[in-house]
C-alpha cells in the first residue's frame, strides 16, 4: 500500500501557523538559553536542563511534524515551482543572492588570511600541502567562496524566474548544484575546530541547520530543473520549513543580543547574514510551493 502523498485530509497550508509558532516559541527559549544558561565565552552549557529539553523538544516535534504532513499529504505530489509567478519568492530570492555575494567576499577573504598564516614547513611537499591547505581550512573557504558566488547567480536566474513566472531557472540544470555544493563546503568549515560538536549548542545548531540546508538546495534543484522531481516536490516544504525555523532560532536570537546585549553572544559564533537570508528564502520558497498546490486544485476544479 502507498503511503506517500496519500492521504487527501491533510493539507499543506496547516504547516504555515506551526512554523510561525514553533518558531516564536523557539526563539523566545533560545534567547533564554543564551542570557542564562550557556558561557559566552566557551559557548557550553551552564545549566537549564529543563529549558533545554523543552527547546529541543520542540524543535524536534516540529520539524518531524513539517516531515510527516509534507510527505503524507496528497498536495505534496502537486508541488510545482517551474514557470511560478510569485513576488515574495522573486525577493526571497533576491536578499538571499545579495547575502551570498556578501559571504563570497568574507570566505574568500578568509580564505586568503587563513593561507598566509600557514607555517613555512607546509609548502614542503605537494602532499603536505594539499593536507595543510584543507586542515587549515584555507581550501574549503575558499571553495566556499567560489560556489557562494555561482550560487549568487543561480538564484538571482531563480528570482527572475518567479518575478515574470518563466521557466528561466528549469534551464540551468549544472549550476543549480551550485547551493548544494557551497552548503557541503559551509559544513566543512564547522568541522576544522578541534572541540565539542555536541557541547557546544551554537555550533550543534549550525550543523543540524546546514544538514537540512544541503538537503533542502537538492530537492529544490530537483523540483525546480524537472530531474526525478516527481518524487522530490513534498521535500520543499518538509525541508524548507524546517530549515528556515532552525536558521531563524539560530539568527534571531543572535541578531537581537548583537544588537543590545552583546556580551551574551559567542565571538566565535556570531550573528551571520548568509544564514539570515537563508531562512527567509527558505521560508517564501515553502510558502510557494504551498501556493502552487493551491492553484493547482483549482485549476482541477
Amino acid at each position: 500500500m502507498k503511503i506517500k502523498n496519500s492521504n487527501d485530509n491533510l493539507k499543506l497550508g496547516n504547516l504555515i501557523p506551526l512554523v510561525y509558532g514553533s518558531a516564536l516559541v523557539l526563539i523566545v527559549l533560545r534567547c533564554l538559553q543564551l542570557a542564562k544558561y550557556i558561557d559566552s565565552e566557551t559557548g557550553f552549557l551552564t545549566g537549564g536542563g529543563f529549558v533545554s529539553f523543552a527547546f529541543y523538544a520542540v524543535m524536534a516535534v516540529a520539524c518531524i511534524g513539517f516531515v510527516a504532513v509534507s510527505f503524507l499529504s496528497a498536495q505534496g505530489r502537486n508541488v510545482e515551482l517551474v514557470a511560478l509567478k510569485d513576488k515574495n519568492a522573486a525577493i526571497g530570492c533576491t536578499v538571499f543572492a545579495v547575502s551570498l555575494i556578501y559571504d563570497f567576499l568574507d570566505s574568500f577573504i578568509e580564505g586568503i588570511v587563513i593561507y598566509n598564516d600557514m607555517p613555512i614547513e607546509s609548502y614542503g611537499n605537494i602532499g603536505e600541502f594539499a593536507k595543510a591547505l584543507m586542515a587549515t581550512g584555507a581550501l574549503p573557504y575558499a571553495l566556499q567562496a567560489l560556489f557562494a558566488l555561482l550560487s549568487a547567480v543561480y538564484v538571482i536566474v531563480l528570482a527572475k524566474s518567479f518575478f515574470a513566472g518563466s521557466k528561466a531557472a528549469h534551464n540551468k540544470k549544472f549550476i543549480a548544484v551550485a547551493p548544494v555544493a557551497w552548503a557541503s563546503f559551509k559544513l566543512i568549515t564547522r568541522f576544522i575546530k578541534q572541540i565539542s560538536y555536541i557541547k557546544v549548542s551554537d555550533l550543534f545548531l549550525e550543523l543540524i541547520m546546514i544538514s537540512f540546508m544541503i538537503l533542502f538546495f537538492v530537492a529544490l534543484s530537483q523540483v525546480v530543473s524537472g530531474v526525478y522531481s516527481d518524487d522530490s516536490g513534498w521535500r520543499i516544504t518538509a525541508l524548507g520549513f524546517s530549515s528556515a525555523l532552525l536558521s531563524f532560532v539560530i539568527s534571531v536570537p543572535r541578531l537581537v543580543f548583537t544588537l543590545f546585549a552583546d556580551e551574551f553572544v559567542n565571538k566565535e559564533y556570531p550573528f551571520s547574514l548568509d544564514d539570515a537570508m537563508f531562512g527567509i528564502f527558505a521560508l517564501f520558497i515553502a510558502l510557494a510551493a504551498v501556493k502552487s498546490v493551491k492553484k493547482a486544485g483549482l485549476s482541477e476544479e
